[in-house]
């Protein structure tokens, strides 16, 4: 399954496993911090190529193509955070056929992931996770 189809899959679950599978980020089989990639923390969607989108920007994922940043996505789904330094620390939910947006309060909705970059990010009882959706890479949250 290609991780196009996997993302797919996922953010209609709602759940956040890479290729590999669920996992904590942590190759030891311990309980690290997880997480892999994503901007880091710093401001802005991490989007295709390492591109970190401006302020007002998404990453727009289409179902073929490159993703990019815009001001609109139009009809495709568009990332506009990649976690909670985008959000004023609230955190940023949604699937890929949604997109991604900061949540209005401290939780995601149920049924939705939530992007992060460390476990700290994540609710309880769960792990930050690498996934990639249309070539842009990012973790989210998943009880493992």
């Amino acid at each position: 399954m290609s991780n196009l189809a996997r993302w797919w899959w996922v953010g209609a679950l709602g759940l956040a496993c890479g290729a590999g599978g669920c996992g904590d980020g942590d190759d030891d089989g311990g309980s690290g911090s997880g997480g892999s990639s994503g901007s880091s923390g710093q401001a802005g969607a991490e989007c295709a190529g390492g591109a970190v989108c401006a302020a007002g920007q998404s990453c727009c994922v289409p179902l073929s193509g490159a993703a990019s940043c815009a001001q609109s996505c139009g009809s495709d789904p568009g990332f506009a955070c990649d976690g909670p330094e985008d959000c004023a620390g609230n955190p940023c939910c949604g699937t890929l056929t949604t997109g991604f947006a900061c949540a209005s309060t401290d939780a995601c909705e149920t049924g939705v992931a939530r992007r992060c970059h460390t476990k700290d990010d994540c609710a309880s009882g769960e792990q930050c996770v690498p996934v990639t959706a249309g070539g842009v890479p990012g973790d989210s949250c998943a009880k493992i």
